[in-house]
């Protein structure tokens, strides 16, 4: 009842005059039903809560950090509403002013597509590639190597006589620092500087993929590796889509992934000439021109490469005709 109450109110609210501080007074409702609601009530409420801000041009953190936490909802694996969701995602990544909040939104959506389906595998990346001509800068995560950690071994010179004489003169000081040291077993060593920096505190560095602000989850440090799984993957599509990922370039597809690519649709691709993908894409803001996609040799989309080569090891070559797929 909530979630059709909520779509309603999603398609009436671009149509409706109402004044600026009426939806201020629910906001805190709203965020509650996205964190308490099942996953359709918390889609739709995020969608309402992503137009009213969008509208006024006031995208706040906490609006990021619900979608960031979404993300990771176990009930997205199975939900119908997964369209919508990314639809959700692919606005707010763009719409987003900071780029290492971007980051760790590019870096969370590969760790989840690590254990989604074909389809949805092949959605998310057509979204973080539009995303990616929006934000050039992205291209960092695919190109670069992840920062170095504090466990690497590290090498130093030797010390020099003058040292040597120095560290003799300093022998009467350590019986006193061990002293210091147990004392400060207690938990003060966090007052210390010193002792603060120390190998003890190396979960400060690097990329933290459960941090709770996605803007602080320090996804500069990291790169994409995720892409390098998902181009071993069994889909054909998915290592078609992670290798333009992967070498920068972008994924041309006209149809819509979440239904083209799906199981259900599978003995209907291998049908000559009786299957067309959908022209229209759920999961952009807008519907994008239809541009030509790649083709092989027989002409056929890249993307379905490996329908079309199934296809062929059951047709003889006498009677093959190329089809698009």
């Amino acid at each position: 009842m909530l979630s059709a109450l909520l779509t309603g109110v999603n398609r009436a609210y671009p149509f409706a005059k109402l004044e600026d501080g009426l939806f201020q007074k629910h906001v805190d409702t709203l965020f509650k039903v996205v964190h308490v609601g099942s996953f359709s009530c918390s889609v739709q409420a995020l969608m309402l809560l992503l137009q009213v801000m969008d509208t006024h041009q006031t995208l706040s953190d906490r609006l990021f950090r619900a979608i960031y936490a979404k993300l990771m909802d176990p009930q997205l694996f199975s939900s119908s509403k997964q369209a919508m969701f990314l639809n959700i995602v692919f606005r707010a990544m763009k719409g987003d002013p900071s780029l290492d909040r971007v980051k760790a939104f590019f870096k969370r959506v590969l760790q989840i597509c690590l254990v989604q389906q074909a389809p949805f595998i092949c959605g998310s990346l057509f979204l973080l590639s539009e995303v990616v001509k929006v934000k050039p800068a992205l291209k960092s995560l695919v190109n670069q190597l992840p920062a170095s950690d504090s466990d690497d071994e590290q090498f130093f010179d030797a010390p020099d006589s003058d040292d040597e004489h120095e560290n003799a003169s300093d022998d009467g000081e350590e019986s006193n620092d061990e002293d210091n040291k147990e004392s400060n077993k207690d938990g003060s060593d966090a007052k210390n500087p010193v002792l603060a920096s120390a190998p003890n505190a190396k979960r400060s560095h690097g990329y933290d993929p459960r941090h709770r602000e996605p803007k602080f989850a320090r996804a500069e440090l990291s790169c994409a590796w995720e892409l390098d799984s998902l181009q071993a993957h069994f889909h054909p599509s998915v290592v078609v889509f992670a290798t333009c990922l992967r070498n920068g370039e972008p994924i041309r597809y006209q149809g819509d992934p979440l239904q083209d690519l799906s199981m259900i649709r599978y003995p209907q691709t291998t049908q000559r000439g009786k299957d067309k993908p959908h022209t229209t894409h759920r999961i952009l803001e807008h519907n994008t021109p239809n541009t030509p996609s790649e083709t092989c040799a027989d002409g056929v989309d890249v993307c379905r490469a490996g329908f079309w080569t199934a296809l062929c090891l059951k047709t003889p070559k006498s009677k093959r005709r190329p089809v698009a797929l």
